[in-house]
């Protein structure tokens, strides 16, 4: 695969080419393909740059400049990742530059491989194009522009590449930043624009403080640490005060109701709340309010204040919670983990009757519930009619095992007479012999 081509080496026809280890940048030009005639004639090169040592060679067929910078100095390149301030700066510097570059034999070429910046952020070029000797040969004023602005491209926007923004403008999408570069007509234009942003870092700076790297890692991480151990803190207080206190205050003003006798101010009171955020004993006043609303008869409630004491399992007190609360499904499966067919014969009882009076429900939903209601209900009367036919036998045994009885303990009273009556004539005789 052919190696992509600089856009330094498209205009100049040399191989461009940097050594890292050395820092050096090597130009080779074939001597067949420029006009100049004498080496001579490069060496007005090593004057135009103090900061640049440059060495020129030439052989049978080839002509070759390499360029050793300061060891300060860094490629264009690697300020694309620095701050907007210093981009700005070596933007600005750039600029400076290419106006301020009079020469009328020496001809720049304005592009990212060309550039160095020093440690001040100045901006100086690898290679020149000699007129009449080595290329670019003429000054052309509007190509000139259209590297800066590219260049500047690259440096302030740096979405795309170089060749990009050459070529593909008019097709690209691009920010503001780049658009406001693109409209500039004029180096002065570029320069202003690029000043004002400066002027807006600087006063952005000035409103921030400046801290060492170091110091700032440390207080991100006591800052992380102090919010790690707030955040729990903080929801615990909020937790606390818009569900703990009301809850707190609503088992307080439940107790006082159940005290004055007030179940209804007590269902009300802890209507918000599950059972299971409940205290025993809150859970236990609910229930005993939920039984004084049913409708039950004396000897059903009775039977209810007998099983529903403050020692019972709670899953009594949630029973009649859901009884009360119109939750039967839940109030039958309670039942069934109790094994009370009482409980849950009411609860299927109280489920059928809401079931008739929801109006939500279509009329296969409703059939098919009732059917399954109904059918648990006759389970229960089968069982309960078993369980009675059972004890009614049972209870006859018991009366025919009582009735036998007497019978028996005559029949012994008479074969103890006999008996009796028996060994009375062998006593007489045994007597008679012991007097003979």
């Amino acid at each position: 695969m052919e190696k992509k081509r600089f856009y330094l080496e498209e205009q100049t026809g040399a191989a461009f080419y940097r050594d890292a280890e050395s820092n050096t940048y090597t130009l080779t030009f074939q001597t067949a393909e420029i006009k100049l005639s004498n080496s001579l004639e490069a060496e007005l090169l090593k004057q135009q740059d103090p900061l640049l040592e440059r060495t020129i060679a030439e052989a049978e067929d080839e002509l070759v400049i390499t360029v050793h910078p300061q060891e300060t100095m860094q490629p264009f390149s690697k300020f694309r990742k620095k701050g907007d301030y210093a981009k700005q700066i070596i933007g600005h510097s750039l600029i400076r530059a290419v106006a301020e570059h009079h020469s009328s034999r020496l001809h720049l070429i304005v592009c990212p491989e060309n550039l160095l910046v020093t440690e001040g952020l100045d901006v100086h070029f690898i290679h020149y194009g000699i007129k009449e000797s080595l290329p670019p040969y003429e000054k052309n004023e509007e190509k000139l522009f259209t590297e800066l602005k590219t260049t500047l491209l690259v440096l302030l926007d740096g979405e795309y590449r170089f060749v990009e923004y050459m070529n593909f403008t008019d097709t690209m999408k691009l920010s503001a930043r780049a658009k406001k570069l693109l409209e500039a007509d004029t180096i002065e234009a570029l320069l202003s624009c690029v000043e004002t942003w400066i002027q807006e870092e600087e006063r952005r700076a000035s409103q921030m403080h400046m801290v060492p790297k170091q110091k700032w890692r440390l207080q991100k991480s006591l800052f992380f640490a102090v919010t790690g151990l707030l955040i729990p803190a903080i929801v615990f207080t909020v937790y606390a005060l818009f569900f703990l206190h009301p809850r707190h205050d609503a088992f307080i003003a439940s107790n006082e109701a159940y005290i004055n006798s007030k179940p209804s101010d007590v269902i009300t009171a802890l209507e918000p709340y599950n059972p299971s955020q409940m205290p025993r004993v809150v859970q236990y006043q609910l229930a005993q309010s939920y039984v004084a609303n049913e409708d039950l008869n004396m000897d059903q409630t009775a039977n209810v204040q007998n099983t529903l004491t403050l020692q019972a399992e709670e899953l009594y007190f949630q029973y009649w919670i859901a009884i009360g609360r119109g939750e039967h499904e839940e109030a039958n499966e309670i039942a069934r983990q109790l094994q009370d067919g009482e409980l849950e014969m009411y609860a299927n009882l109280k489920w059928r009757d809401a079931i008739r009076q929801d109006l939500s429900l279509s009329g296969d939903e409703r059939e098919e519930l009732l059917n399954d209601i109904q059918a648990d209900i006759d389970r229960y009367m089968r069982e309960q009619q078993e369980r009675e036919a059972e004890e009614e036998e049972d209870a006859a045994a018991d009366d025919n095992a009582t009735e036998e009885e007497p019978e028996q303990s005559e029949e012994r009273s008479e074969d103890g007479e006999e008996n009796e009556q028996e060994d009375e004539p062998e006593q007489n005789e045994e007597e008679e012999n012991a007097d003979e």
